[in-house]
């Protein structure tokens, strides 16, 4: 005889203990399996064949919905892990862009290196050099500036200073000022044109004009100013403010 529905929802509703579960699979499994002797007792082995077939096809769909989860469970943390992966390496590529940035930054801005930290003299220029009352940072004392060079006017003009007739007529004739040279037979000077730009000028006594450059004030103090002329010899002058260099033509005029 099957059994009642009741005893049926009692098994369904211990389907998950073990202990239970393997109890009645083994009655089950003696009802239908067994010694049947009469019609009765072949309709209650087919009745529990029946009911062990039904009890292990939902078992087996527990197992399957347990593994499922189980699946679920893993593909969910690894996505998990995967995102938390993946922002870390987003943030960790933008500070690192950042630090870059950073430091092109800092080293852009940062002020050129002096490799004289702290001086206690100031170039005036014209071979002058005056005491400052203390020591202070080197990037503080203008140097190689037109501001130097204003220097070279201080004193007066003199007669030996003049070039008469010879002085191009863009040059300013009252600021010509004779400089000592070591080039034989050449002559030269430091000088404003009528525009106040910053001027060297160069003459040999067999030629019958001198030649003269001129800077302006921010480019004389970007890179000076240079003169070549050529007569019997040739010649290059170059003044930065503090001092007139002169050489042969080709000749390095560097400090």
């Amino acid at each position: 005889m099957r059994n009642s529905g009741g005893e049926a929802d009692r098994r369904h509703s211990v389907l998950g203990d073990a202990p239970v579960l393997n109890y009645e699979r083994a009655a089950l499994a003696r009802a239908a399996y067994g010694r049947t002797s009469t019609p009765a007792d072949e309709v209650r082995a087919a009745d529990a064949a029946r009911e062990l077939h039904e009890l292990e096809l939902r078992e087996a769909a527990e197992q399957q919905a347990l593994q499922r989860a189980a699946r679920d469970a893993a593909d969910a943390r690894e996505r998990r892990a995967h995102s938390i992966r993946s922002r870390v390496a987003r943030v960790t590529g933008t500070l690192v862009v950042l630090a870059l940035i950073a430091t092109g930054a800092a080293m852009w801005l940062a002020p050129p290196r002096d490799d004289r930290p702290f001086v206690d003299t100031m170039e005036l220029g014209h071979r002058e050099v005056a005491p400052l009352p203390a020591r202070v940072p080197a990037r503080a004392v203008t140097t190689g500036s037109a501001a130097s060079a204003e220097r070279w006017f201080d004193a007066v003009q003199t007669d030996t200073d003049r070039l008469y007739e010879l002085l191009p007529a863009f040059i300013d004739s009252s600021t010509t000022r004779l400089v000592p040279t070591d080039e034989p037979g050449w002559r030269v000077w430091v000088a404003k044109d009528v525009d106040a730009s910053l001027c060297l000028i160069v003459h040999e006594a067999s030629t019958p004009e001198a030649v003269a450059a001129c800077a302006t004030p921010d480019d004389f103090t970007a890179s000076g100013v240079l003169v070549s002329s050529v007569g019997s010899t040739s010649i290059s002058a170059f003044w930065d403010g503090f001092d007139v260099r002169t050489g042969q033509n080709g000749a390095s005029l560097a400090p």
